[in-house]
């Protein structure tokens, strides 16, 4: 017979690593249960007895230390969202700051990322004329792909096309969650 309240003991599984708080966490998260325990007014945004009934996971796990795990998901997510409202103000000024370069760091050529080439090299591998054409005939059939890039990093660029598109296959057939061995 599992662990019930009224004998008041707690499951064998802590709270902290229990499916009940990711319930919780996941809860406030997407606003079923309010971020603020008050109002402006100082009025209950929702009450404990409620939340507590929302999933029969929270019954494993005793009423009264429930309010101070609500507060302390609360906490943790009110910390990770001004995290990231920092981070982005931190990504803005260093946008703001930084302009984006045409160039590759090596100089001489574009970008790679975005251009014209990759988009035409992306179509020239769904077409397979990576598997009729040499890597040198492959670079000479398009301007996109001499004039701006060289032979050896043309090359690179891909092999990087090749690998991308084999790992992106991957994870539509095996899925996300598919770890190689």
């Amino acid at each position: 017979m599992p662990n019930t309240p009224e004998d008041g003991e707690e499951p064998k599984i802590s709270w902290k690593d229990s499916e009940a708080r990711k319930l919780l966490y996941k809860d406030i998260v997407e606003g079923r249960v309010p971020l603020k325990a008050k109002d402006e007014s100082g009025r209950s945004t929702m009450k404990l007895r409620h939340i507590y009934s929302m999933h029969p996971e929270y019954a494993s796990y005793l009423y009264e230390h429930f309010s101070r795990r609500v507060s302390s998901v609360r906490s943790i997510i009110k910390k990770s969202f001004q995290r990231a409202d920092m981070d982005e103000r931190a990504l803005y000024k260093y946008v703001q700051n930084h302009e984006l370069s045409m160039f590759s760091k090596r100089g001489g050529y574009i970008q790679w990322q975005g251009s014209k080439a990759q988009e035409l090299l992306k179509l020239d591998l769904e077409n397979c004329l990576h598997n009729t054409l040499t890597k040198q005939a492959l670079w000479n059939s398009r301007e996109e792909y001499f004039s701006n890039f060289p032979l050896k990093v043309f090359c690179d660029k891909l092999y990087q096309e090749i690998r991308t598109a084999k790992y992106l296959h991957t994870l539509k057939v095996k899925g996300k969650c598919y770890k190689a061995s």
